[in-house]
């Protein structure tokens, strides 16, 4: 409701400076000025332009107050998260490699950067968009992974996600002291009513995922294969085959890649409970199976009537 608040006065000033330059323009005489030398349909252009011009201002100043509210919240968040007594009903955090964050897109490309090896001695591979692949994203008006989620999730709980303020448009995002990340991010584990998790095999991502195991975190966490295009298919298929060998070490079994992604849910033996696959959905029906994964990490009942469903279409 705060935020609605605060959309709603934005909205108002910018139409009240609108109003008032149109005032003025027209008691300065430019008004008539502007009948007396364009045609009517000139006039029309001029108007629908300079509604067009008010509304995308609106869009967007309401967007950023909107995207400085989430991250407010989420900055009290990891307050509570600190405190004494950290209550995080419908919270959900969202873990991932911070390289990767913006990276993952539907009918994106991405290409290799340079490889390595990190302190835990996983060889890692970086892949950097180049200008003609964020062209190409841009004309296809595609989405990124970080979009989905937060239209999955936003109408049914706040989520929060570590990294550069502003670095996920449509997530909370707050930036924590190098010193205090991991008290962070275990408080979150442990009383966040959902984790999603993009699997990696960096140091913080492999740390994370260790983390959910030991506080018994899985049957509440979703676990993401990120989708690939034709043109990235390697490189995510890359992405993933390492990120199966760092939960391979945590005793965790994985699905072969499938470029069409999936959202994985495990029981508390660290085995496979549920696999929602994606091949050949759009971008409405990959948010509708994501907030069904939600409910299923979060609603036990809703994940046996699944799994009852299931077992009852196979026999």
């Amino acid at each position: 409701m705060k935020e609605k608040k605060e959309i709603d006065i934005v909205s108002t000033i910018i139409l009240g400076i609108a109003s008032f330059a149109l005032y003025t323009a027209y008691r300065s005489g430019l008004v008539g000025y502007l009948v007396h030398q364009l045609s009517f349909w000139g006039i029309i252009f001029l108007l629908l332009a300079v509604l067009s011009a008010v509304l995308v201002g609106i869009t967007l100043i309401s967007g950023y107050r909107a995207q400085r509210a989430k991250n407010k919240r989420a900055q009290s968040l990891v307050r509570i998260a600190l405190s004494d007594r950290p209550y995080m009903e419908s919270v959900a955090i969202y873990l991932r490699p911070f390289e990767k964050t913006g990276k993952f897109f539907k009918a994106g490309i991405m290409t290799e950067s340079k490889s390595g090896n990190d302190q835990a001695g996983f060889h890692v591979i970086q892949y950097k968009p180049t200008r003609a692949d964020l062209k190409r994203k841009a004309a296809a008006k595609t989405y990124v992974l970080e979009e989905f989620i937060s239209e999955a999730l936003n109408d049914l709980m706040e989520v929060v996600a570590l990294g550069e303020r502003d670095q996920i448009f449509g997530i909370g995002n707050v930036e924590v002291k190098e010193d205090r990340w991991t008290d962070v991010i275990t408080s979150f584990i442990e009383h966040a009513e959902l984790i999603i998790v993009v699997p990696a095999a960096n140091n913080g991502t492999y740390w994370e995922m260790r983390e959910i195991i030991r506080l018994q975190a899985l049957r509440k966490t979703v676990f993401i294969m990120p989708s690939a295009e034709d043109d990235d298919l390697d490189s995510v298929k890359g992405f993933w085959q390492l990120s199966t060998a760092a939960m391979a070490r945590l005793e965790l079994e994985a699905p072969d890649y499938d470029s069409g992604g999936c959202y994985i849910l495990y029981n508390d033996n660290k085995q496979i409970e549920v696999i929602l696959r994606l091949d050949d959905c759009n971008n409405p029906e990959r948010v509708k199976i994501l907030r069904d994964a939600a409910r299923m990490a979060t609603q036990p009942y809703y994940r046996q009537e699944y799994i009852e469903k299931r077992a009852g279409r196979s026999e």
